[in-house]
């Protein structure tokens, strides 16, 4: 055998072993967390809740994916019907790709199995993230608490209520919008804080109706008239993740010296022909350098590697 191929042998053999590991490791990370988000996805499109409510349906949903019997008990937050129930044992039964509790150990044994399941769920985030950003053109006919928040944080109305007060006002005004509720707090509101949300209400769900009469017949409405926030503030995207590790291919190296480099030849010195002598401790700098120059080519073959180290 020449010099170095048993070397270059181990070293691809150890490279295979850390991708594995790494794709392993990747996989048991990231397979709960597009899960959860995936459960979000499909939740959000047959339930009409808001984002605390839909949190607390997912923990349900999810719990019961990854395990075939949990005992957990329907979130008394959200109205526990026939209908929601068997929306979820839908979503439930779609999510739940074995009946073996998935954990850590079994998704780290076999993550090829639950490599086809990533992909199939990120191809579903994505799908949502591409529609979303489609669909949404200057006229909405719905509005998100992101927007309600932001709007609420930049009035000088508002300006001195701390970030918990106008985290519970903007979900007041929030409900009130969509459930067109009456509007009722017991945040102490000066009455022309109290004046300027009722007609805030009143203007948004009157824009809204318009919005949805303008999908209908664009010629009957004023644009001017509908409801039309910032892109920036409408479009809700989903976070994505790489299905396996991303490797990048910037050069790393580590400097040894020729106490180093005589250990890692110690190791080859019965498949070469090296000649150990050639590293005298008490050689010039100059020396030393060609001497471990040299060695290191004849141990270490590059040219297979088509590297030129001249």
């Amino acid at each position: 055998m020449e010099p170095g191929h048993t070397v270059h042998a181990n070293a691809l053999a150890s490279l295979a072993n850390i991708s594995a590991q790494s794709l392993n490791l990747h996989v048991s990370e990231n397979y709960t967390k597009i899960l959860k988000n995936y459960i979000k996805i499909r939740l959000k499109e047959v339930f009409n809740l808001t984002a605390p409510y839909i949190n607390s349906l997912c923990h349900f949903v999810f719990n019961n994916s990854i395990n075939s019997s949990t005992g957990l008990a329907w979130p008394e937050t959200v109205e526990n019907t026939p209908g929601n129930l068997n929306l979820a044992n839908i979503i439930i039964a779609d999510c739940r790709i074995t009946n073996v509790p998935v954990t850590l150990t079994s998704v780290s044994a076999n993550p090829g199995f639950f490599l086809q399941h990533m992909h199939q769920m990120l191809q579903y985030l994505e799908a949502y993230n591409n529609d979303n950003i489609r669909t949404f053109d200057e006229v909405q006919v719905d509005i998100t608490y992101a927007w309600i928040k932001s709007f609420l944080s930049t009035s000088s109305q508002f300006k001195n209520f701390s970030r918990k007060k106008k985290n519970k006002l903007s979900f007041l005004v929030f409900r009130c919008i969509r459930d067109h509720s009456l509007f009722g707090t017991a945040l102490n509101l000066e009455n022309d804080q109290l004046a300027f949300l009722i007609n805030f209400i009143a203007t948004t769900q009157e824009q809204l109706r318009n919005s949805r009469l303008y999908h209908e017949n664009r010629d009957n409405i004023d644009i001017q008239n509908c409801f039309r926030p910032s892109m920036s503030e409408s479009v809700r995207k989903y976070k994505l993740f790489t299905l396996v590790p991303m490797y990048n291919f910037t050069r790393k190296y580590v400097e040894i010296d020729i106490a180093h480099l005589r250990s890692l030849i110690l190791k080859v010195q019965n498949e070469t022909e090296v000649d150990m002598g050639i590293l005298d401790e008490n050689a010039d700098d100059n020396t030393k350098h060609e001497a471990a120059t040299r060695l290191f080519s004849e141990v270490f073959d590059f040219g297979l590697l088509r590297i030129d180290l001249n």
